[in-house]
C-alpha cells in the first residue's frame, strides 16, 4: 500500500489519456483471438489501437494484419501523422537527392529533443508498425551517438548551434534511411550504416587513415557486435575471427571519411588512400564456419565494402546471429526455438531476406500461440510510453491542440529512467538492467511520462463522460474495476481491485479512508487528487512494462 507520501506525491502525476484527450470506449472482455491480436500488436509494433484491435474478428484478419505488416511497401506517413509532426516540431527537415547530396543545404531547426520527439510521433501513429518496430531494431543494433557528433562538427570550426543542427540532421538522415531499409536485405541495412556520417564519425572510421596503423574501432563492431557475434554459439564456442582479422579488416576500409560542411552533413567519403594496402585475406583458417575471402589489391573502396559486405553477410555465422537476435526481438529466448532458427536460416539467402525471415517468425507457433513467450519481456521506456498513448487510443496532435508539453516531458522522462534517445551509452545499446534501476518508481513512470505537473481540476467529469455508458462519479467502487478492465482485460487480480478501490476513499491528505468527495470539492482533497493518486498504484503493476 501506498504511504501517505507517496499521495503526495502521485498527485503531480496525470495518466496519459488526460494529457493527450479522451479515452476512447472500453474494450469487450478478452477472447483468445483478442488475447492474441494484442499478443502480436505488444510484439510487431507498439501495441494496438482500440479501434485495431476491434478490427481483428476473425483468424484470417489478423493473419491478413500480419502479411500486410510484413509485405508493405514503404508508404508515406497519414496526413495526420504529417500534421502532427509540423505541430510539435515545424517542417520536417529537407532531404536531399541522394544522387545529388551536395545541391540541398540543411533546412531545418532540430535539436536532438525534437528528433526524439519525431521518433515517439513516428511509433505511435504510423500504421506500418513493423516497419517502425524494425526501425528502431536496426538503429539500435546499429547505434551511433548524438554527442560524438556535436564534438565533430565543433571540432570543424562550427559554433555550437550550427555543430548540433548538424549532427541532428545527420542523424535524422541516418533514421530515416534504416527506415527505407527495414524490411528489405541484411545487405542493405549494412551498407545504410557503413556509409552513414553518424557511424563513421562514432566508430572513427574518419579518423582511420594509415594502412600501417589503422583504427580498428569500426572493424571489431562490425564483426563482433553488427554481424558474426565473437564466438560459434551453437557450436563449441570457438572464436569467429582473429585479432589479425580485425587488423586487415580495418586496412582494407582505410579512408572512408565524413563532409564537414554543416550543409552536407549528410554525405559520406571515399578517399581511396595513396597507401593502398596489398591483396588481403580475410578469415583465414576459420571454415567451415566462415569462409575466407581475398580482396585484391586493384580494386577501389566502393567494390571493397561490396565485395567485403556480400561475404560477411552469406557466411552462416551471420544468419545464426542476426536470426536469433530476431527470434529475441519477437518471441524470446532464441535457446529454446532451434527448430524455429533452424527455419529462419533456410530463409537467409544470399542477401539476408528480411520479409522472409520474418516470414517464418511470425507466422510460427512459437510466436502465436506458444502462452510461455507472451508478457515475458520487459518494455524499454520507449516502448512502455509510445504503446501507452497507442494502447488508450489517444489521437495524433494538431496545430490547435497546442500539446507539444506533454511530449516534451515524456522525452524528458525516457532521460530520467535510463534511455536518452539518439544518445546510446556504448556500442552495444541499452543494457537492459539501466531501465530496471533507474528509480524506484520506474514502472509507475509509464502513466506519469507524459507530464509530471499538470492541472487537475476538471478532468474526471470529461474523464468519465468518454466511457459509453458515461462512467459513474457518485459510486467509486465502480471506478477502479472499469479502469483496470479498461487496460488490463483479463490480467488483474482481485488484490489489485481491492487496492486501488482502497487508494480511491482514501484522504490523499490525513492517509485516512473516508467517504469520496463530493465532486465540488476544492482543494487538496478533490476527486482528480484521489484518482491520480489511484492511478499511480495501477500504473506500478507488473503488467504495465511488460509485453
Amino acid at each position: 500500500m501506498l504511504d501517505i507520501a507517496c499521495y503526495r506525491y502521485a498527485k503531480l502525476a496525470v495518466p496519459v489519456f488526460l494529457l493527450f484527450g479522451s479515452v476512447p470506449q472500453p474494450l469487450p472482455l478478452a477472447t483468445p483471438l483478442h488475447e492474441q491480436a494484442t499478443h502480436v500488436m505488444n510484439r510487431m509494433g507498439y501495441g494496438g489501437t482500440p479501434s485495431e484491435l476491434q478490427a481483428i474478428t476473425s483468424q484470417d484478419m489478423l493473419t491478413n494484419w500480419i502479411q500486410d505488416q510484413i509485405h508493405s511497401p514503404l508508404a508515406p506517413p497519414p496526413a495526420a501523422l504529417t500534421n502532427a509532426v509540423t505541430a510539435l516540431l515545424g517542417s520536417t527537415p529537407v532531404i536531399p537527392p541522394v544522387t545529388s547530396p551536395a545541391a540541398s543545404p540543411v533546412s531545418h531547426n532540430w535539436r536532438k529533443d525534437a528528433l526524439a520527439r519525431y521518433r515517439i510521433l513516428m511509433a505511435a501513429f504510423q500504421p506500418q508498425q513493423l516497419r517502425e518496430r524494425m526501425t528502431n531494431f536496426w538503429q539500435t543494433l546499429f547505434n551511433t551517438a548524438n554527442r560524438d557528433l556535436v564534438t565533430f562538427y565543433l571540432a570543424n570550426q562550427h559554433s555550437i548551434g550550427q555543430a548540433e543542427l548538424a549532427a541532428t540532421y545527420a542523424q535524422y538522415r541516418e533514421y530515416e534511411a534504416f527506415r527505407s531499409a527495414a524490411l528489405s536485405t541484411f545487405k542493405s541495412v549494412l551498407e545504410t550504416s557503413i556509409h552513414s556520417p553518424p557511424m563513421r564519425i562514432y566508430l572513427d572510421m574518419h579518423v582511420n587513415t594509415s594502412v600501417a596503423q589503422p583504427n580498428e574501432n569500426y572493424a571489431r563492431e562490425l564483426l563482433e557486435l553488427h554481424t558474426f557475434g565473437p564466438y560459434d554459439v551453437a557450436g563449441n564456442g570457438e572464436p569467429n575471427y582473429s585479432q589479425q582479422d580485425i587488423r586487415n579488416l580495418a586496412s582494407l576500409l582505410v579512408g572512408l571519411q565524413v563532409e564537414t560542411g554543416v550543409n552536407s552533413t549528410h554525405a559520406a567519403v571515399e578517399n581511396f588512400p595513396i597507401d593502398q594496402p596489398p591483396a588481403i585475406t580475410l578469415f583465414a583458417g576459420r571454415a567451415p564456419r566462415i569462409n575466407p575471402v581475398s580482396i585484391p589489391s586493384s580494386v577501389n573502396s566502393l567494390q571493397k565494402i561490396d565485395m567485403i559486405l556480400s561475404h560477411i553477410v552469406e557466411q552462416n555465422q551471420t544468419s545464426d546471429y542476426i536470426c536469433r537476435r530476431l527470434i529475441r526481438e519477437f518471441v524470446g529466448d532464441e535457446t529454446s526455438t532451434q527448430n524455429l532458427l533452424l527455419a529462419c536460416k533456410a530463409q537467409w539467402g544470399m542477401e539476408g531476406d528480411i520479409q522472409a525471415v520474418l516470414d517464418v517468425i511470425l507466422s510460427s507457433a512459437e510466436f502465436l500461440d506458444n502462452p510461455n513467450h507472451r508478457r515475458s519481456m520487459i518494455e524499454s521506456p520507449f516502448e512502455s510510453a509510445v504503446s501507452q498513448i497507442r494502447n488508450l487510443g489517444i489521437n495524433p496532435p494538431t496545430a490547435a491542440s497546442n500539446q507539444s508539453t506533454p511530449y516534451t516531458h515524456l522525452f524528458n522522462s525516457l532521460e530520467f529512467m535510463g534511455q536518452s534517445l539518439f544518445e546510446f551509452p556504448s556500442p552495444d545499446g541499452y543494457p537492459m538492467d539501466s531501465f530496471l534501476q533507474a528509480g524506484s518508481h520506474r514502472a509507475r513512470l509509464r502513466f506519469r511520462s507524459a507530464l509530471w505537473l499538470y492541472p487537475s481540476e476538471g478532468q474526471m467529469q470529461p474523464f468519465a463522460q468518454s466511457f459509453n455508458p458515461p462512467l459513474s462519479l457518485d459510486n467509486p467502487a465502480t471506478i477502479p474495476q472499469t479502469v483496470l478492465d479498461h487496460l488490463y482485460p483479463n490480467d488483474y487480480v482481485s488484490d489489485d481491485l481491492m487496492a486501488a478501490a482502497d487508494i480511491l476513499t482514501r484522504s490523499v491528505v490525513t492517509g485516512n479512508v473516508t467517504a469520496w468527495p463530493a465532486q465540488s470539492a476544492t482543494g487538496l482533497d478533490t476527486r482528480d487528487n484521489r484518482f491520480s493518486a489511484m492511478m499511480s498504484y495501477i500504473a506500478g503493476m507488473t503488467q504495465a512494462y511488460v509485453k
